[in-house]
């Protein structure tokens, strides 16, 4: 979960809040994050003036990557149907063809990582 915290360019400055931290500091320190570093990342920004914008796109960024994996995999020419099944479930980075196989680089959701490896598992079951 990524919390955004907009309209900062029109909070009260800093004097006005009588000695207490203003809400996007806690942000910036991360102190909105649990002690582990999980939980809910939060993201101050003023979509006005631009202010916080690079921020909260590497954060969403940085979300994304969590739960992404990259795979490498040579599939069987007769097994072509997984490399459209990959662009459907994933992003295929490369596809680089030979006689008798494809080789696929595609970074993919875990779930998505999960699903292939079982796939692949059962397909060799099969022969």
């Amino acid at each position: 979960i990524i919390a955004v915290f907009n309209k900062l360019d029109r909070c009260p400055p800093e004097e006005a809040w009588d000695g207490m931290p203003q809400p996007w500091m806690l942000v910036q320190r991360g102190e909105d994050r649990g002690e582990d570093g999980e939980g809910v990342r939060a993201v101050a920004i003023s979509a006005l003036t631009g202010w916080g914008i690079e921020r909260l796109l590497y954060t969403i960024e940085q979300c994304l990557a969590d739960h992404r994996e990259v795979i490498h995999v040579d599939l069987p020419l007769r097994k072509s149907w997984l490399v459209a099944w990959l662009h459907r479930n994933g992003k295929v980075l490369e596809e680089v063809y030979s006689a008798s196989a494809v080789r696929v680089t595609a970074s993919v959701s875990k779930k998505v990582a999960g699903q292939l490896r079982k796939l692949l598992s059962d397909l060799d079951t099969e022969g």
